[in-house]
């Protein structure tokens, strides 16, 4: 009987080491899953994250060239036209703006990196390269005046293409479009 019972005993023992040891291998099989499934996802969330970056990007040139090409048309203007065109002054100031609008860009997205996705999602993807642009600059809180100098056109111009935004963006008469997308950038 003794030797019976210590039999058991030993048995029940290795059962229960034996348990003990399955319940660890499939925690630590849970534990590899959950791990791949998180490393799976950040992943996916890098890629999504780099085209997003490539969006941006492509977003930020679209709006450069879209300036650079009404510079061109501003100078051809200037040139029909005859008056005299200081092409120094013009280089220098087109510097000056590059560098402006770069830094902008810059701090948008570090602020706020979803910023002009979301702008443009809001609008229904109706929203032109120089109306996010317009929106960036108002995004940094840049009066009319300030934006019509950066953007070398009259104020008249920025406070139309205000309204226009408004619209596309789907506001009222009464809503501030710089409020609007103040508080789109703290989302």
């Amino acid at each position: 009987m003794f030797r019976s019972y210590h039999f058991k005993l030993r048995y029940s023992l290795q059962l229960e080491k034996q348990l003990d040891l399955e319940k660890q291998d499939s925690a630590l099989k849970v534990k590899l899953e959950q791990e791949e499934q998180a490393r799976l996802k950040a992943e996916q969330q890098l890629l999504e994250t780099q085209q997003l970056q490539l969006k941006k990007e492509a977003m930020a040139n679209a709006l450069q060239l879209e300036h650079k090409n009404q510079m061109l048309l501003q100078i051809k203007e200037k040139l029909n036209d005859g008056d005299p065109v200081n092409m120094q002054k013009l280089w220098k100031e087109e510097m000056v703006l590059d560098n402006d609008f770069e830094d902008a860009k810059m701090q948008i997205k570090k602020v706020h990196p979803d910023f002009f996705g979301l702008i443009n999602h809001k609008a229904g993807k109706k929203l032109s390269a120089l109306d996010l642009k317009l929106c960036a600059y108002i995004y940094l809180k840049m009066d009319t005046r300030q934006i019509a100098q950066m953007m070398h056109i009259e104020a008249k111009s920025v406070r139309m293409s205000k309204y226009r935004i408004k619209q596309k963006l789907g506001l009222d008469k009464e809503e501030d479009l710089n409020l609007y997308l103040q508080e789109m950038g703290s989302v």
